[in-house]
């Protein structure tokens, strides 16, 4: 064999470390995200997080601030008429000092009123009746709801302790999770000298009880299911064809409705498709946890990792910018690293840390 020399042309994809990093960072969660941000923020120096400042004073456009000295009113300068105004930041302190000492609505006897607090019965607008419940996600549990609704109903003892056994044992949805035998159960566990006889007592008086919960509000509260839950509050709707249908469907073929089989729908309940529509309609206005507004916030926001949007030429995905890590360089390190760039290459290595933190804030934006 003689040796040669032989040209040849290919192709082969060459990834830059650059590019490596950016494929591997679109791989992770939001999460995994976080932690590697984290873990690069204490290896390199130049790196750091972006935090959102409080406004300053000193930002604002002098038209602005002189504006807002115009518009603010001036203090009182001695007792007169305008002693009894009050500004819009000190409006209703008085009130809600008096709430959080527990004076609020002290009357004559003594008897404190729980505002916020009405019957099932009662009407109002839908906009009068989300700011209540607005007022009370924000200011007690749904066990304190209730329980402050139950001071207000004369009851014996018993009744009331079994009332309050049935409150705490409501989840955070407003369900019973048990039921009345296991709820009594663990209740003649605590007390040895249960017999069967006063076993079945306890259980009848905790059915007692749970028909006084499940007329508190919100409406629903107390259920053991959904049909349960959807029918007490279908009970409160007005009467008509639609309701009674609709009440139906919840206590027979909740299940028929939840896959919209409306052709068996129409066969078991004898009632005709539009009819059936108008049940779905009151179906879909009820609550079906009516613990929901009582539950905090915080535990209900879900922040999606990314955004779908429909465009005209089809679904786009985009990374939620909301949840993506603010990062930037350290000017004053990197002007540093500047001015040492031609001292005898000793800054060769701070070089290449800044290069790898320009990639890294590239790669996440």
């Amino acid at each position: 064999m003689k040796p040669s020399l032989q040209i040849r042309l290919s192709q082969h994809l060459a990834l830059t470390p650059q590019l490596q990093q950016s494929i591997r960072l679109l791989q992770l969660s939001t999460l995994e995200l976080h932690q590697e941000v984290g873990q690069m923020l204490e290896q390199n120096p130049f790196l750091e997080a972006e935090e959102e400042a409080a406004p300053s004073p000193y930002d604002t456009p002098p038209e602005r601030q002189a504006a807002d000295r115009v518009a603010e009113p001036e203090a009182p300068s001695d007792g007169g008429d305008n002693a009894s105004e009050m500004r819009a930041e000190e409006f209703g302190t008085t009130e809600r000092s008096d709430w959080e000492n527990g004076t609020e609505g002290d009357d004559f006897d003594g008897i404190r009123e729980t505002p916020g607090i009405s019957g099932s019965g009662s009407s109002g607008g839908d906009g009068d009746e989300m700011e209540a419940q607005d007022h009370r996600a924000g200011s007690a549990s749904l066990q304190d709801h209730l329980r402050a609704q139950a001071l207000g109903m004369r009851l014996s003892a018993d009744d009331s302790a079994a009332l309050h056994v049935l409150i705490e044992s409501l989840n955070g949805d407003g369900y019973l999770a048990d039921s009345l035998d296991e709820i009594a159960e663990g209740l003649a566990a605590m007390f040895e000298s249960y017999s069967a006889d006063s076993r079945a007592e306890l259980v009848e008086r905790l059915r007692c009880a749970l028909a006084w919960l499940q007329s508190l509000e919100p409406t629903g509260v107390g259920a053991r299911s959904l049909g349960e839950c959807l029918t007490l509050q279908l009970r409160n709707t007005p009467r008509c064809p639609a309701r009674q249908l609709a009440m139906r469907i919840c206590e027979q073929y909740l299940e028929l409705l939840a896959r919209r089989d409306m052709k068996r729908l129409v066969s078991l309940t004898g009632a005709d498709e539009n009819l059936i529509r108008q049940a779905q309609a009151l179906i879909v206005a009820c609550e079906p946890k009516p613990g929901r507004p009582f539950a905090p916030a915080e535990g209900n926001v879900i922040v999606p990792d990314v955004i779908v949007r429909k465009t005209a030429r089809g679904l786009a995905v985009a990374l939620n910018p909301d949840v993506m890590p603010k990062l930037r360089i350290n000017d004053l390190y990197a002007q540093a690293v500047r001015g040492q760039r031609g001292a005898n290459g000793s800054g060769a290595g701070l070089s290449s840390r800044l290069q790898e933190a320009r990639w890294f804030v590239k790669n996440i934006q």
